[in-house]
């Protein structure tokens, strides 16, 4: 059981909060699960990379801990704000589309990439069990890993690397391709 801790929750309605008043409408909301490494989490000062003083990443510690994530801001900031959420690809398929179902609640503007690009085939069932809109598309380097999304209506948000996918004349193609 890893909890979301006062100081943690209250640090990202901070963080939603100070957006807000500067006017951001959209704000992503990350936390990091406490003693494990991965992606927003701290390293012990003065320390080297391979020094990290955590446990090895645990996904379903961070499966548990995102929902009550976005309760807490929910409850706190009600739906003035959209939130956005991305899950970079760290979870085993199946969780993420069961952490998906449970996010739903909290109307999230968009959760971003639930799957590796490798697992594309998993859109399908995510789209069947779940309505939360999708964003995907930063680590994808070719038509065809995105055209089938786009095209099946599996996602509802392209995110694109403009030099991973070809440059400028490409992403005007996919914004046309998305638009259309």
């Amino acid at each position: 059981f890893t909890p979301l801790s006062d100081r943690d929750a209250r640090n990202v309605e901070d963080h939603v909060r100070a957006h807000m008043e500067q006017g951001y409408r959209y704000v992503r909301c990350q936390v990091a699960v406490p003693g494990y490494a991965t992606y927003g989490s701290t390293i012990r000062p003065h320390s080297t990379f391979l020094e990290v003083d955590q446990e090895p990443w645990e996904p379903s510690a961070y499966c548990r801990l995102v929902p009550r994530m976005f309760e807490h801001i929910r409850d706190r900031l009600g739906d003035e704000v959209e939130l956005l959420h991305d899950v970079h690809e760290r979870v085993p398929p199946i969780q993420a589309i069961q952490l998906a179902k449970d996010l739903e609640q909290f109307r999230l503007f968009f959760l971003e990439d639930p799957f590796s690009p490798e697992d594309i085939d998993y859109f399908r069932i995510l789209r069947q069990q779940t309505s939360i809109p999708i964003a995907m598309g930063e680590l994808f380097v070719n038509q065809a890993e995105y055209v089938p999304l786009v095209r099946d209506r599996l996602i509802d948000f392209m995110r694109v690397h403009i030099s991973d996918i070809g440059g400028l004349s490409m992403a005007r193609k996919i914004a046309a391709l998305c638009e259309f």
